[in-house]
């Protein structure tokens, strides 16, 4: 098996860079992103935050070259994207150094497609400096820009029912907002008590209802969803998040289309699960058979787990 590197600075990863892991897939068995400090570049403290938001293997190498790297790993190529003349001048250069330190290891050179050629970490960076977002979203997956720009400032726990996360949550003296109370709350304040009770009966009967299937469902709620959580709902759901405290969220899954990109890209998104079997017995103890089958059938999982807990 062929083991490859894609080796960048990741200072923010961008679509670029995206483009060269994936034709490097292409080429390799065995293929991961390495980040490596470099000494002329100040690695954001966001790098692996925003990183998740791609979904690929990645790995920050300190204090070691990435010769080395490739040496005490079996990693038998790097590969590097090229833009242009002045980056081929510079990785050759590159390329001598690493095999100086590795002889084992080859630099395997991939041109940047035509649409990203032009696009490098520190022209988004300058991007950023002047909030010109709609273009830095043209070359960015948007998740991670935000990601990149706020960094971690809340945290989510979710799971399914019955996981234990309740006790994981006081065991560990986790303050947290319970977002099943939490959510009516806030719509009160925006809709009304009125709109917000007639809102929540209607998602009920649908949620219970054998109608539909899972999938028509989450059709139906999305549509009524749109209109009943507006950026004015999350503007104040995230304002009035008491600083200190975790999110306690367990179906965030299904609102993740609905939550503005801005705020879902400032929260850290951890899983809690158990044994099945450990699952189970909790179900059963509770007498929530019936009704665990028809939340477990809306579950989603959002498209982002920067962590996995195991209790």
């Amino acid at each position: 098996m062929t083991k490859a590197i894609v080796s960048t600075s990741a200072n923010p990863f961008h679509f670029g860079h995206l483009d060269i892991y994936n034709k490097a897939k292409e080429i390799f068995d065995d293929v991961k992103v390495v980040i490596g400090q470099n000494p002329d570049k100040s690695l954001s403290q966001n790098t692996k935050f925003h990183l998740n938001a791609y979904n690929i293997p990645f790995e920050i190498v300190n204090n070691k070259t990435i010769a080395d790297y490739c040496l005490e790993n079996n990693i038998t190529h790097i590969v590097r994207g090229i833009r242009n003349g002045v980056d081929a001048e510079y990785e050759l250069k590159l390329d001598f150094i690493n095999r100086e330190l590795n002889v084992n290891v080859q630099t395997i050179f991939i041109p940047t497609s035509d649409t990203f050629a032009n696009v490098s970490s520190s022209t988004i960076r300058e991007l950023i400096k002047y909030n010109k977002f709609d273009i830095i979203k043209k070359y960015m997956n948007e998740d991670a820009m935000w990601r990149y720009i706020f960094g971690e400032r809340y945290i989510c726990y979710f799971g399914k029912s019955c996981v234990g996360k309740t006790t994981y949550l006081n065991d560990n003296n986790i303050k947290s907002i319970n977002v099943d109370t939490y959510l009516w709350e806030v719509s009160n304040k925006i809709h009304g008590e009125y709109q917000t009770n007639k809102f929540k009966e209607d998602s009920k009967h649908l949620i219970y209802s054998d109608k539909f299937t899972p999938e028509e469902k989450f059709v139906i709620l999305y549509n009524q969803d749109h209109t009943f959580f507006t950026n004015q709902f999350w503007d104040e759901f995230f304002r009035c998040i008491p600083i200190g405290h975790a999110i306690d969220w367990a179906s965030v899954g299904i609102y993740w289309d609905l939550i503005p990109s801005k705020y879902r890209g400032q929260i850290k998104f951890v899983e809690l699960t158990c044994d099945s079997s450990l699952r189970e017995e909790r179900i059963k103890s509770k007498n929530f058979t019936d009704k665990i089958k028809y939340i477990d059938s809306l579950y989603k999982m959002p498209k982002i787990v920067d962590e996995r807990i195991n209790l």
